[in-house]
């Protein structure tokens, strides 16, 4: 069975739906698909019900999404957020166990 990319024409651009979780990160990745000759937004969605709807009318060739990267961003937030926490906690118990400064005076 050909993938629809094989039965197009080679010189035709290949259509896309982008999907966002946000109006800012669908509008990006539009304008950076957009950017390559090889593709045709024919559709931007900002969420998963308008994306089903979009998926139906146009048929596009390619679905570029930025949901997943947007959970991993928000997981790697996370962590780094965490290792901050926890690194101020060891800064902190080191303040406490620093040993307080001495003054030696020698009377000769």
């Amino acid at each position: 069975m050909k993938s629809p990319a094989s039965t197009r024409a080679g010189t035709a651009p290949r259509r896309v739906v982008v999907v966002g979780d946000t109006c800012v990160s669908e509008q990006g990745m539009a304008d950076i698909v957009g950017r390559d000759k090889r593709y045709r937004v024919c559709g931007g969605a900002h969420g998963f019900y308008d994306a089903i709807e979009l998926i139906r009318q146009h048929q596009p060739d390619v679905q570029a999404t930025v949901a997943e990267q947007q959970k991993e961003i928000q997981a790697l937030t996370a962590s780094l957020k965490e290792q901050a926490s926890q690194i101020q906690k060891v800064s902190a118990q080191l303040e406490v166990s620093k040993p307080a400064p001495q003054t030696v005076l020698n009377n000769q």
